[in-house]
């Protein structure tokens, strides 16, 4: 999932506290252009109306307004807000509460000025907030952190993240804006060998830079996504060629091999130096990654070149890598072929090497362009990698994904006109992506007639794979939201239960209707499809908590698009069906307890076996059925997988359907 970065820095003067504070809009400034410019913080403007600076005499109410402002616009784009609070403050008495002093405040009395861990508190609780960042330079700034009880209660109940730069301890002025200067000095020069900086990489030397103050850090992790300050610009320049994650990589490498070296060598050089120092593991290993930054930098040459450079997007580039993508590649800007080149080079799976890897994910970027496979400019390129056989299996696959070698069923309940069971199921018979047969079977409106047409159904579809000498082992059965609930279709029984001979997914047959909504709905699912790839760790939204299932809070969050594509919900509604019905409008992926109570920890036996789903939930079925003891939850899970085939059928049975109506 992309995650953008959003920034708003509030800077506001005070009448009551005597002259203006003379650097403040100076240091304002200069935050705001180090964190914007797309080579280091990459944020984009914190409000609507495109801006993310707020500088000068400000009064309580706006300040806070925008701050407001500023947490929804994060929310509705599922952003992380780094927001940025300079100026004059105070602790009340013996209370440690941060209190920003706007145009009016007066100094000791609360209700006059902005509450900042109050501030934060709700920003940091707020659904759809990927995390908060935020920069405090007053004077007793420590007293912004929230208490630890809002942090963990709320609507998030902890399951977000807070990390909080503050230029001074309770009590202690902060002097001269001196922390948010020396942030901007550290973030412009960069540190260490790492793509990005967090605010605690460059925390020591960032205080040994402001030693008038004692620069208080502290961070909250409820295990939301992990904050980072600023890409590293130390690394940025040889990002271009061989992507930072590669280029991290080989500083380390090449610092532990070579410790006396002056300075570290181009690339090209690397290799001479290191076959001249005495043999070592970190040598050898020094080696193989410059050898392996050799194939990145061909690879990259392969990218840009004539036959491919078209094709590279950043949507092309994440369905075509065939593992997940760290978020810090989401960014704006931060995806590259060379980032993903040389990730993928030097860190592949257990069993397969990084150039193998590479092969499957050239490969898999020219099938999706169009373009042709045997194309000399990526015979040469194999031949270069020594990985001829290996590449002609890859091709193979690929070819056979052109051309499917088998049948698949499509049975759909969409004719039900009240959500209950239908008078008649409608089947088509499907070649890759053209159906090549279809047949309406009537039944009568109950369980026992509807399963007795799906499998005339099954039985006219393998009579019909016979005469093409084509197998049938796909049966997506198609469903309204009421009957998905209480329906299993993989255990109907005729003689035998049908998911015990053919693999069943479910879908949702709304997506049938011939609404202009739906239409809509079912081509913006399909681009998110196209454009979003779950990573590994973080794959789906889990909501188990009814308060975010009542069917007007959801709805809005919904809207907002504050989940992915994937949502799995860990608790039974209190309206099933309605929720159900409101997610599937907006997700193409959704998951719910078949029981209403799932024992374990679903959330992370559900992470662990993604990449076997949706085929994964038929394996656990029928492991349950053979008495075997369950290795997860997925047993007592059900599933929808509207994936991007299936809206794509839809879309064309929605054009077929309005063309015979105009006929």
């Amino acid at each position: 999932m992309s995650i953008r970065r959003h920034l708003l820095v509030v800077a506001t003067q005070c009448h009551t506290m005597g002259p203006p504070l003379a650097r403040l809009e100076e240091a304002a400034q200069a935050l705001h252009v180090t964190l914007t410019d797309d080579r280091l913080g990459a944020c984009v403007p914190g409000l609507p109306r495109e801006s993310g600076l707020l500088v000068g005499y400000l009064d309580q109410a706006e300040i806070e307004r925008n701050v407001r402002t500023a947490v929804e616009y994060a929310a509705e784009h599922s952003a992380t807000l780094v927001l940025a609070l300079l100026g004059h403050g105070f602790v009340p008495g013996e209370n440690p509460t941060l209190y920003l002093m706007a145009q009016d405040s007066v100094q000791g009395l609360p209700n006059t000025a902005v509450n900042v861990p109050a501030l934060l508190q709700a920003a940091v609780d707020r659904m759809g907030v990927a995390g908060v960042l935020a920069l405090i330079d007053t004077c007793s700034a420590a007293g912004a952190v929230p208490p630890a009880p809002s942090l963990i209660t709320g609507a998030r109940e902890g399951r977000s993240r807070l990390d909080l730069l503050m230029a001074s301890a309770v009590q202690q002025s902060a002097i001269d804006f001196d922390m948010t200067t020396a942030l901007v000095d550290l973030i412009r020069a960069g540190a260490g060998d790492t793509p990005t900086l967090s605010v605690e990489a460059i925390l020591p030397e960032l205080r040994a830079r402001a030693r008038r103050q004692s620069i208080v850090f502290h961070r909250y992790d409820g295990h939301a996504e992990d904050l980072w300050l600023t890409r590293n610009p130390r690394i940025v320049a040889v990002s271009s060629r061989y992507g930072s994650y590669g280029f991290a990589q080989y500083q380390r490498v090449m610092s532990a091999a070579l410790p006396d070296l002056a300075a570290l060598p181009p690339v090209p050089e690397a290799l001479d130096l290191l076959l001249a120092a005495p043999e070592s593991p970190l040598r050898m290993r020094a080696e193989s990654v410059v050898r392996d930054l050799y194939i990145v930098l061909r690879t990259c040459e392969l990218l840009r070149g004539a036959l491919l450079r078209d094709a590279v997007t950043h949507g092309a580039l994440r369905r075509a890598s065939p593992v997940g993508l760290p978020p810090e590649f989401f960014a704006p800007g931060a995806l590259t072929e060379a980032e993903v080149t040389g990730y993928l080079m030097l860190n592949p799976p257990v069993g397969q090497s990084g150039a193998a890897q590479l092969v499957r994910f050239v490969f898999t970027l020219a099938e999706q362009a169009g373009r042709d496979l045997h194309a000399p400019e990526l015979r040469r390129w194999v031949d270069e990698l020594g990985l001829m056989v290996y590449a002609n299996e890859v091709i193979a696959q690929i070819s056979g994904r052109r051309a499917p070698q088998e049948l698949r069923l499509i049975v759909s309940l969409h004719a039900s006109l009240t959500g209950d069971w239908p008078e008649v199921i409608q089947a088509w018979v499907m070649h890759g992506d053209e159906d090549v047969d279809q047949a309406d079977h009537p039944c009568e409106p109950s369980p026992d007639g509807v399963a007795g047409a799906v499998f005339a159904a099954v039985d006219q579809a393998e009579r019909f794979a016979e005469t093409r000498g084509l197998p049938l082992r796909h049966v997506e059965v198609a469903a309204p939201a009421g009957l998905l609930l209480q329906w299993r279709p993989e255990e109907i029984e005729l003689g035998i239960r049908l998911g015990q001979t053919h693999s069943v997914m479910l879908h949702w047959s709304e997506r049938f209707k011939q609404s202009p909504e739906i239409r809509r709905i079912n081509r913006w699912l399909r681009d998110r499809l196209r454009s979003e790839r779950p990573t590994w760790d973080r794959p789906f939204d889990w909501l188990d908590d009814h308060r975010m299932l009542e069917i007007g809070t959801l709805r809005e969050q919904l809207k907002q698009r504050t989940f992915g594509i994937a949502v799995a919900v860990g608790c039974r509604p209190r309206e099933p069906e309605e929720v159900l019905t409101l997610l599937l409008t907006f997700t193409p992926i959704v998951i719910w307890p078949g029981e209403a109570i799932l024992a374990g920890d679903p959330r992370a036996d559900l992470v662990a076996a993604w990449r076997e789903l949706p085929e994964g939930f038929l394996t656990a079925y029928r492991k349950r059925w053979r008495n075997e003891p369950a290795q997860n939850v997925l047993a007592d899970l059900r599933a929808v997988w509207d994936d991007e085939r299936w809206l794509e059928f839809c879309r064309r049975m929605q054009w077929r359907t309005t063309q015979e109506e105009r006929s």
